[in-house]
């Protein structure tokens, strides 16, 4: 395993930037639509939204996207999934009303703060 993993990260870190400097603006394109739908969407699966948030993981590492952080997308990956989702909605959810309160929660913690706001 300490022989493998830095491999597999070397090739990550090689595949992404020959992304990058191959498609610069097709990938900056998808991570931006990503981020504005993760931000604007009123029903979202979780699917879909491991989808997204992947991409927007991307964007920030590459720092396409500087107004959020790694360890606050870990924490929609895991806050969005349906068991979660219910546990902060005390209630069970069936999948449109999972879905609605998904993209409810995402709008909330993506939205960019109001004028005069400090956090």
């Amino acid at each position: 395993m300490k022989d493998v993993i830095p491999n597999i990260i070397l090739y990550e870190r090689k595949v992404r930037s020959a992304l990058v400097k191959d498609n610069r603006a097709e990938l900056h394109d998808k991570i931006s639509r990503a981020y504005g739908l993760l931000r604007s969407a009123q029903s979202i699966s979780s699917q879909e939204t491991m989808d997204l948030l992947s991409s927007v993981r991307m964007g920030v590492n590459l720092g396409f996207i500087d107004d959020l952080s790694i360890p606050t997308v870990n924490e929609l990956f895991i806050h969005t999934q349906p068991a979660h989702l219910q546990k902060l909605r005390k209630a069970t959810l069936d999948s449109a009303d999972r879905n609605a309160a998904r993209a409810g929660y995402l709008r909330h913690r993506l939205s960019p703060p109001a004028l005069g706001d400090k956090n």
